[in-house]
């Protein structure tokens, strides 16, 4: 269990997306564009529900909120911010965020609870420019290295070609 949007920021993980995604395309055969938009594109993150499911567990009440889209966006730190002041204990468990309260503290859950939701949704908000720049960017960042590998791979053959014309045929 890590504590939400507690790693370096999400930029971090943004530009890991992108190296891997990078290092696909030098290292394969050309594929589609689609398929790495598809493949590499980030899922925002996105609230499914605002009136959260509450249950006791043990020691403590556990507010369930489900959510879509790519869960390690939770662990990375908004780029505008220092630190997330979510104050429940939480958990990412099967497509659901889980906040935990201990029982016997003694200020209103609900209103920590309303408070930590509401900074939960923010740093969603203040993540999703920069998904959305990501994902934006995916499609002609592809076609600008496909085009520079094609071009290499055209001065190669045409290099190659010059080399078999500077040959006499005794040298074959």
């Amino acid at each position: 269990m890590s504590e939400l949007f507690s790693r370096p920021d999400t930029d971090r993980f943004l530009q890991k997306r992108r190296n891997e995604m990078l290092s696909e395309i030098n290292s394969e055969q050309v594929k589609s564009v689609d398929y790495f938009d598809n493949k590499y594109k980030v899922k925002m993150l996105r609230l499914r529900n605002e009136k959260p499911e509450v249950k006791k567990q043990d020691q403590f009440f556990v507010y369930s909120i489900p959510f879509e889209g790519e869960p390690e966006l939770f662990y990375y730190t908004p780029p505008t911010y220092e630190y997330s002041t979510i104050k429940g204990q939480t958990e990412i468990s099967n497509g659901e965020v889980l906040l935990k309260y201990p029982k016997n503290i003694s200020v209103d859950i609900d209103s920590l609870f309303k408070a930590d939701l509401h900074e939960l949704k923010d740093c969603i908000k203040a993540i999703a420019p920069s998904v959305e720049r990501f994902n934006s960017s995916i499609s002609s960042e592809v076609l600008n290295i496909i085009g520079k590998l094609s071009q290499k791979d055209c001065e190669d053959q045409n290099y190659l070609e010059k080399l078999k014309l500077g040959l006499n045929q005794e040298d074959i």
